[in-house]
């Protein structure tokens, strides 16, 4: 049986898998919101080794159930604003708790005096703005200058280049990168085949969206990678970035930064570099960038649980 309507797309309670097919369905019930990471139709793809991303759509709202970011549980999400506190009374009988919440769905659920109401820091989206952070000025980036041109003098002659996913042999050099990057990090091999799952995914869609790729080479030889979804309006998912960062210590710093540069040439504006899920480092290396702001997301239990 289908799980679609005659539309085209699901009716909760039915859900469906996470496809590209859908692309025109998520692109309907995020467009009137900030570019909130967890309704990116292309990190969901990605990031779906287990293949348990799903979603559906309740009183035309769009609703998500994803794998919880650092365990197996299925957590979900919920945006939109039509009939919002009987979609969210209703989700709620199946699920204990909807998760990362967008900022402007919450603060309506919030008004309703039985609904547990909670901000979510951990799950923030950082927001670069390229123009800021691509001219590095005033005192708040002294530091980075100060790292920038020390890298530059470490390393003479390093080039940035596109990487097209198309070419073999580009992903095979990420591939390699993103092998060592995954052993500097410890990571078992079940983490490591999960990265590389959502590297493959990504090169298998790179057509379906307008995905930009930038690496840096030093002596010809790739030591940081990026790749960034472009979706319009002046606005970017930053969707991964993979660095030998053991060897090169602030390569990946370095790199934001010349990306931001040249996703502004394309016309991006605001670069979302997603969350830090808590992680000490990840917020550390995040806010060393500077955000211009956070989108805020929040999750929304009853208030009796």
């Amino acid at each position: 049986m289908s799980c679609v309507n005659k539309k085209g797309y699901p009716i909760y309670p039915a859900y469906c898998p996470i496809s590209v097919l859908y692309k025109d369905t998520f692109i309907a019930g995020t467009s009137r919101f900030f570019p909130y990471s967890d309704f990116d139709l292309v990190s969901l793809l990605c990031w779906n080794s287990h293949s348990k991303n799903v979603f559906s759509t309740l009183n035309s709202n769009l609703v998500i159930g994803v794998k919880d970011y650092l365990g197996d549980a299925l957590c979900f999400s919920i945006i939109g604003t039509h009939q919002l506190f009987n979609s969210v009374e209703t989700f709620l009988k199946e699920t204990k708790k909807l998760s990362f919440v967008p900022e402007e769905v919450a603060t309506l659920v919030e008004t309703k005096k039985n609904f547990l109401v909670m901000e979510d820091r951990d799950n923030f989206d950082y927001i670069l703005d390229t123009k800021i952070f691509g001219a590095l000025r005033g005192s708040v980036y002294k530091d980075f200058r100060k790292v920038l041109g020390a890298f530059d003098k470490k390393n003479k002659g390093w080039v940035l280049r596109t990487i097209d996913l198309c070419n073999k042999s580009f992903v095979k050099e990420v591939v390699d990168l993103v092998h060592v990057w995954c052993r500097d990090k410890s990571f078992t091999q079940a983490k490591t085949s999960e990265v590389i799952f959502s590297l493959d995914a990504l090169v298998k869609i790179y057509l379906e969206f307008k995905i930009v790729c930038f690496g840096l080479y030093i002596k010809d030889r790739l030591v940081a990678f990026s790749a960034n979804e472009i979706i319009g309006n002046g606005w970017a998912f930053g969707l991964f970035g993979f660095s030998l960062r053991k060897e090169f210590p602030d390569v990946a710093r370095v790199l934001e930064y010349l990306v931001s540069i040249e996703l502004l040439k394309l016309g991006v504006r605001y670069l979302n570099i997603q969350q830090d899920v808590g992680e000490v480092g990840l917020r550390t290396y995040k806010t060393s960038l500077k955000p211009a702001r956070f989108l805020k997301k929040y999750t929304i239990s009853n208030e009796n649980n």
